[in-house]
């Protein structure tokens, strides 16, 4: 081995051996299959790791402008802006077409009139002229201020490690510019070997862990059948009661009430109110408006939607009547839902629906006006102020019969200790942290 031969260790592609496995040279036993939960930041590439995915979400459009901002937008919402950039750039090209006729007009004006009016101009000469046209369009437009976009497409999953699997904590992972092979790939409740992925340096720990793939990650699929926690349809009594959902999103089925602008002191949003056939509502919660999303053609007043990926924080939600849920890039509401269990929350909505739906409309309003101009605390808040109130009135009985009656001398005796057991009440959890031993 000559000199200046190096090996080049990652973290996430190296475990420990056994302490008695003999050194040096091994046949090659292939990728080195690691768990999760033992991948750390910063570590390098993973070479394998066996996967379950849990959740597909739409795919994403990232859009780097010209002063370096990221915009990720939905599909709808990129498909609106692009037409709109195509719509300024022909507007744009029209102008700078005409202004370099103009041009060519006031430079060679015997020449170019000898081309067009000529009876039958050479081919030659009106190619020739036509291609001068479009080489100065072309520049021009290189040193127009209307750069072109630079647009890529975004695919997010979120996945558990099959073998260690913890729903609780699911991994993000994110695939740039994704082929139609890989999108096929990658299905709900579907195993996967990836081999070759970067943990993301950017976590915190409120965050999941986030892995993201390369040009150079494989996929191999594996005939396994997994458990995992499957997509369902959650009604909106139980989220006006209070729910604990799966990785902290919602799918449900409402009609649409209202729409409602919340102006900000630098930005203005918007909130969607959906409604069931009991007159439980739940609001939708856009950061911008609904036409900034690309959703104002779907989300509109007397309409059955379908709603899946909503945001649900459960700290949010303590002093609200009506729920709101947030809605992200990842959100999706559509009319003629193709999932099972969404299809069937429409179909019985619709079979519900009274025919003068016009009044039911108006007697949602009426009613969620009610419940938002008279905000109150949910069921389980007001069952908590109430006991905390007989709680403080039967302690406030005790003190004022106990005012009245001769303590005997022994109790100033008592000891401190015992005091201090006295009034802290009952016992707090233990705040030792029992971690499991990870042998990876």
């Amino acid at each position: 081995m000559r000199d200046g031969v190096h090996i080049k260790l990652f973290t996430n592609s190296t475990r420990r051996i056994r302490w008695d496995a003999k050194l040096g040279f091994q046949k090659n036993p292939g990728s080195i299959r690691i768990s999760l939960d033992s991948a750390v930041p910063e570590g390098g590439p993973i070479s394998r790791v066996d996967v379950i995915v849990v959740r597909v979400y739409p795919t994403l459009y990232s859009e780097r402008t010209s002063d370096g901002r990221r915009i990720v937008r939905n599909r709808r919402a990129e498909e609106r802006v692009d037409a709109e950039y195509k719509r300024l750039l022909e507007q744009r090209m029209e102008k700078i077409y005409s202004d370099v006729r103009t041009e060519m007009k006031l430079k060679g004006k015997d020449k170019m009139e000898e081309c067009l009016t000529q009876a039958s101009p050479s081919m030659r000469n009106r190619d020739a002229f036509n291609k001068e046209i479009l080489e100065k369009v072309e520049e021009k437009l290189r040193k127009d201020s209307l750069n072109r976009r630079n647009v890529s497409e975004l695919l997010k999953a979120k996945v558990v490690d099959l073998h260690k699997p913890n729903f609780g904590r699911p991994t993000v992972l994110s695939i740039w510019n994704p082929n139609e092979d890989v999108i096929g790939l990658l299905t709900e409740g579907k195993s996967l070997t990836l081999m070759n992925v970067i943990v993301s340096n950017f976590i915190r720990a409120s965050n999941p862990l986030q892995i993201n793939a390369t040009r150079q990650t494989m996929y191999k699929s594996l005939d396994r059948k997994s458990r995992y926690p499957a997509r369902r349809l959650t009604p909106l009594d139980s989220i006006s009661t209070g729910v604990s959902p799966v990785f902290g999103e919602i799918d449900l089925v409402g009609i649409v009430i209202s729409v409602k602008d919340i102006s900000h002191s630098s930005s203005v949003s918007q909130i969607v109110y959906l409604a069931d056939l009991k007159f439980n509502f739940a609001g939708l919660s856009f950061w911008g408006s609904c036409k900034d999303n690309g959703w104002d053609n779907v989300l509109v007043r007397r309409r059955v939607v379908a709603c899946s990926n909503l945001c649900w924080k459960v700290g949010e939600q303590a002093n609200r009547e009506v729920p709101v849920l947030q809605v992200k890039e990842t959100a999706f509401f559509t009319e003629n839902p193709r999932t099972d269990h969404l299809k069937e929350g429409v179909d019985k909505l619709k079979e519900g629906l009274p025919k003068d739906l016009n009044s039911f409309i108006c007697e949602c309003e009426e009613k969620l006006l009610e419940k938002l101009q008279n905000p109150s605390l949910t069921n389980t808040s007001r069952n908590f102020e109430q006991e905390t109130l007989c709680i403080q009135k039967q302690s406030q009985s005790e003190e004022c019969s106990s005012s009245n009656v001769k303590q005997p001398e022994s109790s100033s005796s008592m000891p401190k200790q015992f005091e201090k057991v006295q009034r802290s009440g009952r016992p707090s959890n233990s705040p030792f942290r029992w971690l499991p031993y990870k042998n990876v």
